[in-house]
């Protein structure tokens, strides 16, 4: 008779059915003796997040909890949003060329040509440098990266050496500019600016 078989004390049979128990493979087939119950310490532990495996510099592989991963993902969606929000479309400018000319077609060959922008506080200005065929191209914030959109008072400034030809033989005289173009206020001239590449021409007049 085993002792499995004996009544005279259940006290081995207890022993050998919390022994077999725990010694019981998990994935085995539960027997008769022992109730196919998983014990508490190896149950899946729901309330902890899903952990995804990834590989770290020594090809090792780590646990990266999901919830981390979904607030890191949350923090560059915002990051993206506010350096985007962070952008000041004041700041757009639109590509400005043109030519600067007398009532006799003849060009203004040196100088510069400065834009200021109406109705912005503070006032931003547009410069360029015109060149010896009398064109010129505006920069704002960079060289030549344009103006603002919108209207704009426009001053010409020159400097170039007057004369009459005569000390120099064979070249065309040159004309004085009208010292008034030189001033915002004194100018007379407004231009537009559109939200799209500018070709323009100034028409100015000789000095009285």
């Amino acid at each position: 008779m085993s002792v499995l078989d004996s009544d005279a004390d259940p006290f081995p049979r207890r022993c050998l059915f919390a022994a077999d128990f725990f010694m019981t493979p998990l994935a085995s087939k539960p027997s008769a003796m022992t109730p196919h119950v998983t014990p508490r310490r190896f149950r899946e532990p729901h309330c902890l997040p899903v952990r995804f495996l990834t590989p770290n510099s020594a090809g090792q592989t780590s646990g990266v909890r999901a919830d981390c991963s979904r607030w890191v993902v949350w923090f560059f969606c915002f990051a993206g949003l506010v350096l985007c929000g962070c952008s000041d479309p004041g700041r757009d400018t639109y590509p400005v060329s043109g030519l600067v000319r007398f009532p006799d077609g003849t060009v203004l060959r040196d100088g510069s040509v400065e834009f200021e922008i109406i109705g912005r506080k503070p006032a931003v200005t547009a410069t360029g440098q015109i060149g010896p065929d009398g064109t010129f191209t505006l920069g704002t914030f960079a060289a030549d990266d344009g103006a603002l959109a919108g209207r704009h008072r426009v001053a010409v400034v020159s400097n170039y050496v007057i004369g009459t030809g005569a000390e120099r033989p064979g070249m065309i005289p040159e004309t004085k500019l009208d010292p008034r173009y030189r001033s915002f206020d004194s100018s007379g001239i407004t231009l537009e600016v559109e939200p799209a590449e500018n070709q323009i021409v100034i028409d100015v007049e000789f000095a009285p």
